[in-house]
Parts: structure tokens; C-alpha cells; sequence
């Protein structure tokens, strides 16, 4: 389905070599069918790897909780109308 051209409106008869817009609606816009295209081709734009360490959380996997001694992370949160920085564990707090 992702690479069908009828999708974005497309006939193609290759054995006969014609390739023409269709008369019906198309269900996929053509810049939307192009662009998977190019990602499944390879050749679409590059993901950002994964940031491990950043400056926001300078001691992330330093500092271990007290209860099950696995290294601690951070996440933002909103709250109130402002930014919190709170440690994470993966024992639920109690």
C-alpha cells in the first residue's frame, strides 16, 4: 500500500509503458506519497540520535535512589504555571 502510485492518483501499465493521472480523487496527497517514498527509500531526512546526557541533568545515572539503588533521571514538569526539574526512580514514590 505504501508504495502503490494508485493511492496519490496514479495509474501505471508498465507493460504497455503508460503512466497517467487518474480520473478519481486521489487518497493520499502526492507530496505526502513522494515524501514515504524517500523514507523508505533511505533517503529521507536523518533522525537526531538520542542525547544521553544533557546539560540540564548533570548528575543523570550518578546519583542512585535509596530504595532500589537504580541510577536516577530527571524530567521537566509544569506546574502551576511554571518549570520543575524533579528526580525519577522507577520505584513509585510513596
Amino acid at each position: 500500500m505504501l508504495r502503490n502510485p494508485v493511492y496519490s492518483g496514479w495509474l501505471n501499465v508498465p507493460n504497455w509503458r503508460v503512466s497517467t493521472r487518474g480520473d478519481f480523487e486521489a487518497l493520499v496527497p502526492e507530496d505526502v506519497f513522494h515524501r514515504v517514498q524517500r523514507l523508505l527509500a533511505g533517503k529521507g531526512a536523518t533522525l537526531r540520535p538520542y542525547v544521553r546526557d544533557r546539560e540540564d541533568f548533570p548528575l543523570r545515572r550518578f546519583v542512585t535512589c535509596s530504595h532500589c539503588s537504580t541510577p536516577l533521571t530527571g524530567s521537566w514538569s509544569k506546574g502551576r504555571g511554571r518549570s520543575m526539574l524533579l528526580p525519577l526512580s522507577k520505584v513509585p514514590a510513596v
